[in-house]
């Protein structure tokens, strides 16, 4: 895994992605299995860990802002997790953009996107901050306590 610190401007995203290929210019090898010894007991709980849940080559891009519930670091958080969930490199990207926010509504569950919709006015930023800091999957690892800084974790194919 890889841990990147990206700031508002624009010029990182550029510089890890090709715009006319948009292909990665990144290549990491983030896999322990060069690390670890045929034999050690690491190696064997690596091997199941990874034909249970799959890949281990994911990369945290953590982005600082003044504010990330900021309507345009919004918007801009939005688009930069989709245009990397359309490289074709990228088989997933988490972020707040996409993380699945559970709640109950009027007796029902409701399952969607932090920002389905991208809030219109500063009381639903308000209360997107509250609900996203609240909740003890993403507040505190997906967006900092401070709300001064948002991981989005992509995973790569393999």
């Amino acid at each position: 895994m890889l841990l990147a610190l990206v700031t508002p401007d624009r010029a990182l995203p550029r510089a890890l992605v090709d715009p006319v290929s948009r292909s990665l210019r990144l290549q990491v090898d983030a896999s322990a299995d060069r690390l670890l010894p045929e034999d050690a007991p690491a190696r064997a709980f690596y091997d199941r860990t990874l034909r249970r849940f799959g890949s281990d080559k994911a990369l945290v891009l953590v982005i600082g802002l003044p504010d990330v519930f900021e309507a345009g670091a919004l918007a801009r958080l939005r688009a930069l997790s989709e245009s990397l969930a359309a490289l074709p490199e990228v088989s997933q990207v988490l972020s707040l953009a996409n993380a699945p926010d559970l709640r109950a509504e009027e007796g029902d569950v409701v399952v969607e996107p932090f920002l389905a919709e991208l809030p219109a006015s500063a009381a639903e930023r308000e209360a997107l901050r509250r609900s996203v800091l609240a909740n003890p999957l993403y507040g505190g690892s997906l967006v900092a306590r401070d709300a001064r800084a948002t991981a989005l974790l992509v995973r790569v194919r393999t």
